[in-house]
């Protein structure tokens, strides 16, 4: 019998993307292969704690530890010596840390614990982010730091390879690219647009994500209002929620569309909702490898998208969509307004989005990558 390969999986920011990763990652690995375990901060998102029991009812060992997103170092010294307690106890042989707060503290605790290999996945580094010069420059001095604790940083797309080496971040030798993938869209009933009051006299744009400052709605509202003086039957559905609702909202009236956009609010069942849509904006100010895009694209739906991180690049290199510059309301009301008045144009594109899914961007390529990375860790 084949000896299993024991892994903790570390996490604290537990929404959106990362949250959609550590699930699709964790319940596909193959159970006989491996002995999966996650410990992971529950403060981000209160749906997070139903893939906690889902995690469990699988058979999978769980451990919430409070992780604090900003820099608390009471806290973080709690949650260090935590982690460190439960993986001398657990005796991984791997541990695959997440994003900025859990990589660090999560790679550091791995050190202390004796554990012989660890990986860090970034899913877009912190020095990214839209801060001050003196808070990317503390970001990527720490990220260069903790490089230096783990075996390999595993990379959601190129460009966060190219930033690890433009910055110094790691060896090359310790830099691997895995894109994420995603499964096939699910065959149940996609919800129809008359639900959200529109028809199919509509061109409707989907928006899904956080209502966060990252994902730069509230610009995007100049160009939608641009947009709908030439094509008035552009209509916009907004699906997530966040701190940036109650502005959000009041941009929209204060231009006047509220008539045409729609807040649908968190939905758990998003994938069913593109259905909805003819075509997906991705308006992010800074992104790595997001899952809204590679939805569409399972979906068939076009994107318009700003030109930003491996975002940007994979609507390049796919031909999936249009790609704008990023606080040029012109540029993204004008490819709006093109692929609103071009339904053969969108079919085009939305095809080449599927196809490349399909063949690139597949979930069970991505677990099949990262479960050769593990094996390597051991070997």
């Amino acid at each position: 019998m084949v000896k299993r390969i024991r892994i903790v999986q570390i996490l604290e920011a537990t929404a959106g993307g990362t949250r959609r990763h550590l699930y699709d990652l964790v319940t596909h690995l193959d159970p006989a292969a491996f002995e999966v375990s996650v410990i992971a901060s529950t403060g981000r998102e209160p749906g997070f704690a139903g893939d906690m029991e889902a995690f469990a009812a699988q058979g999978i060992r769980t451990a919430v530890v409070h992780m604090p997103r900003a820099v608390r170092p009471a806290a973080d010294r709690r949650a260090l010596g935590e982690l460190r307690r439960l993986l001398g106890e657990w005796r991984p042989e791997v541990v695959h840390t997440h994003s900025s707060k859990a990589g660090f503290l999560g790679r550091l605790a791995a050190r202390q614990a004796g554990v012989p290999a660890s990986l860090y996945t970034p899913h877009c580094f912190a020095f990214e982010m839209e801060v001050c010069g003196l808070r990317k420059w503390l970001y990527a001095r720490l990220e260069r730091h903790a490089a230096r604790w783990c075996r390999r940083l595993v990379c959601v797309c190129d460009h966060e390879r190219r930033q690890a080496l433009a910055r110094r971040i790691a060896d090359p030798a310790q830099l691997v690219v895995i894109e994420n993938g995603v499964a096939p869209v699910p065959p149940a009933s996609p919800i129809p647009r008359e639900a959200l009051g529109l028809s199919a006299a509509h061109c409707v744009v989907g928006l899904v994500g956080r209502l966060s400052p990252q994902k730069g709605h509230e610009a995007f509202l100049d160009a939608a209002a641009r947009a709908v003086r030439t094509h008035p039957q552009l209509r916009f559905v907004f699906l997530g929620d966040g701190d940036r609702r109650p502005a959000i909202e009041r941009k929209i009236g204060a231009l006047g569309l509220r008539t045409r956009c729609v807040l649908l609010g968190q939905r758990d069942n998003a994938r069913a909702y593109y259905g909805c849509f003819d075509l997906v904006a991705l308006p992010s100010r800074w992104e790595a490898l997001p899952y809204t895009l590679l939805d569409a694209m399972a979906a068939g739906r076009p994107v318009v998208a700003t030109a930003v991180g491996g975002l940007a690049d994979v609507v390049h290199e796919t031909g999936c969509g249009e790609v704008v510059p990023l606080d040029d309301a012109e540029a993204m009301a004008a490819a709006l307004g093109s692929l609103a008045g071009d339904a053969a144009r969108r079919q085009e594109l939305g095809g080449r989005g599927r196809a490349a899914v399909s063949g690139r961007f597949r979930l069970d390529s991505m677990v099949e990558k990262l479960s050769a990375v593990y094996r390597q860790c051991v070997d």
